[in-house]
């Protein structure tokens, strides 16, 4: 991988955002928190597909998930949803990104 601008870091599981906007992740991947339509985990990066082409600007790791801000089409998440992290409004976990709904009628958890 090249032209990293940053890097993060989960339990288990690294990932970093390039130059080009692009979010390459490794290590377990038994909460989809890799990204790539796999629970699988990689000893190598491997690229975060997302449904339409986007342009990451920042990215957060949590224990087994990530969320980025995209230049368009604002916040993705994926990887474990258990307690509702990845803003979805469900706590099913995600293997490939999802956008996140930032609305004011989202309810909180019971």
């Amino acid at each position: 991988v090249r032209g990293v601008r940053q890097v993060c870091a989960g339990q288990l599981f690294s990932a970093c955002v390039t130059s080009s906007g692009n979010v390459w992740a490794w290590g377990a991947g038994g909460s989809g928190q890799l990204g790539n339509g796999s629970n699988s985990g990689s000893a190598g990066p491997l690229r975060v597909t997302f449904s339409t082409p986007l342009r990451v600007r920042e990215a957060a790791c949590g224990d087994a998930h990530m969320l980025v801000v995209c230049e368009e089409r604002g916040v993705w998440s994926w990887g474990r949803g258990s307690q509702g992290q990845l803003g979805v409004g469900s706590v099913k976990d995600s293997d490939t990104p999802v956008r996140v709904a930032l609305q004011a009628e989202n309810k909180a958890l019971p």
